[in-house]
């Protein structure tokens, strides 16, 4: 698999995955242009897009679902997104998932596990190519993630903030702490993280991939390298 990054963060979140001449986008939360931009920045055109994965329907991770599926992708999302959201005008395009359901899609199969985000329903993924046999797990803005998925070789996982640079923010007055107790309800620390590894098998592992770091709230060299030491393995910063 070739994992690329176009946006990962408050501002758009947004991941092209290759694998054996077959493409998938994780989420759509970038402005239309900006994607459009970013898929031809690598060589991605819209119609080779197999599938788009949506894992919440905040718009840091669907503003572009809309653009996508009139274009021809289909896009695959959480089943009571249908609930929250108004619905997608070309309907035959669009999938709601349920959770621990499976899906399929040309040399894709897709697995949903419910996780843990503000108070909407938010998905994980598990990735499956069937030409590679490659897997991958996705999972983001949640406060901590219960499974341990088997004999993945991709982890593209949220590690949004570290605790002594919350507790700054608060000392300092740039935060307060309902704010900081939202953050902790929605998204995953280092120290999370570094736990959820710890109980995971890695010995298939090629690489980790960490998501949506907080401009204010960590650093990214000193998260990179927490993780690095605590499994062994090649990490990437999105």
């Amino acid at each position: 698999m070739d994992i690329i990054s176009l946006s990962s963060g408050s501002k758009g979140n947004s991941y092209i995955v290759r694998d054996s001449g077959d493409t998938l986008l994780i989420e759509a939360g970038l402005p239309p242009k900006k994607l459009k931009e970013g898929l031809w920045d690598y060589d991605v055109d819209i119609a080779d897009i197999d599938l788009c994965l949506i894992s919440h329907v905040h718009q840091d991770h669907y503003k572009s679902a809309e653009f996508l599926s009139e274009r021809g992708v289909e896009v695959a999302l959480p089943e009571a997104a249908d609930e929250q959201i108004q619905r997608l005008p070309r309907e035959d395009r669009v999938t709601y998932l349920k959770s621990k359901g499976s899906y399929a899609k040309r040399f894709w199969v897709v697995k949903a596990v419910d996780l843990e985000h503000d108070g909407v329903v938010n998905y994980g993924y598990f990735i499956m190519n069937t030409k590679s046999r490659d897997k991958l797990f996705y999972a983001t803005d949640t406060m901590y993630i219960k499974y341990k998925p088997e004999s993945v070789n991709y982890w593209l996982v949220e590690v949004n903030f570290q605790d002594k640079y919350l507790e700054e923010a608060i000392k300092e007055g740039r935060m307060d702490r309902d704010n900081m107790r939202r953050i902790k309800r929605s998204h995953m620390s280092l120290a999370t993280a570094k736990v959820f590894f710890s109980k995971q098998d890695l010995s298939d592992t090629r690489e980790i991939w960490l998501l949506h770091l907080s401009d204010r709230n960590s650093n990214p060299t000193e998260v990179r390298e927490e993780i690095q030491k605590a499994t062994g393995k090649e990490v990437y910063l999105a």
